[in-house]
């Protein structure tokens, strides 16, 4: 629930910046991995032995995803309500199932079905009244979709790298891995644009250029809260605990980004779509716990 709630920020930093999206998502993975490398040189030095070069080869991968995650959802985020888009991405309970079945033959079991079902039920009702009210809104809750395939491959891929020996011997590199990405791919951008004496907005993913303390302070939280702890915390969930439990929990996120938003963003209240959504999403994480702590139990009887 901390790692919920911390990456429930995410949307609302994201709506105060006025930052070029991939540069956003760049510095942000960056400013992370350097936070967090004390931590990585720590567990290198006393995990030398069974940390290999596979295991920061298998953070590539991971680190892509994330990138492209970031990207597409940060975009999202500026064409729709940030509650809006937080639910969407974080909708992960309806795509997890699939992952798990073509990766490791997984097959969910009814209470997390149930879960998965209400979760969905959310998504569907919100995105109906998205398209009826707003293109743009519709438009944003598109590329949040796309995000959300992204993100749940990534996270998919804690759990096949479960095997490396530290949490901070995976997640350092990965977000490193990430930021260049983010940050080469704005280099790109601005080259073309410059060689086609392109005046759009595309010229602001210039990675060379001042930036005001408001904006550099955003950068900093945008690393600290929901990649330094709610990323971080997500990725050892997937390694500890049933990949759906995590999935369906992580689905709340909207919930506290909705609040947010009407006392940060002074957004209008949010509508009935989102009310009912919330009651549903809710149901799914706590018929999911539930289930966890029965399992829990019924392991330690026996």
């Amino acid at each position: 629930m901390i790692g919920t709630v911390a990456c429930s920020t995410a949307a609302i930093i994201i709506k105060l910046s006025v930052t070029h999206p991939l540069l956003l998502a760049g510095y942000r993975c960056l400013l992370a991995g350097v936070i967090l490398s004390p931590l990585y040189i720590r567990d290198l030095k006393a995990r030398r032995r069974e940390y290999h070069i596979r295991h920061l080869g298998a953070t590539f991968w991971p680190g892509i995803f994330l990138g492209l995650h970031f990207i597409s959802w940060i975009i999202g985020v500026r064409y729709t309500e940030p509650e809006n888009a937080t639910l969407l991405v974080m909708m992960v309970p309806t795509t997890m199932p699939f992952f798990l079945w073509i990766m490791f033959r997984q097959k969910l079991k009814g209470a997390e079905w149930l879960g998965t079902v209400l979760s969905m039920g959310g998504v569907v009702l919100l995105t109906r009244a998205d398209l009826q009210l707003s293109v743009e809104n519709f438009r944003g809750d598109l590329l949040s979709l796309l995000s959300l395939l992204l993100l749940t491959y990534y996270l998919i891929l804690a759990r096949v790298n479960q095997k490396i020996p530290s949490i901070w011997l995976y997640v350092v590199p990965l977000y490193l891995i990430a930021g260049a990405f983010c940050l080469c791919g704005s280099f790109i951008m601005f080259f073309m644009a410059k060689a086609s004496n392109s005046l759009s907005s595309f010229i602001t993913a210039n990675p060379i250029q001042a930036y005001s303390m408001r904006e550099a302070a955003l950068f900093l939280a945008l690393a600290l809260i929901p990649t330094v702890i709610g990323h971080s915390i997500f990725n050892y969930s997937m390694q500890k605990l049933p990949s759906q439990l995590v999935a369906i929990v992580g689905s709340s996120q909207f919930i506290f980004t909705g609040v947010m938003a009407y006392y940060i963003l002074k957004n209008d209240p949010p509508q009935l779509s989102f009310y009912i959504a919330s009651v549903l999403v809710t149901g799914g994480v706590v018929i999911a716990i539930r289930a966890r702590d029965g399992q829990k139990d019924a392991d330690s009887q026996k």
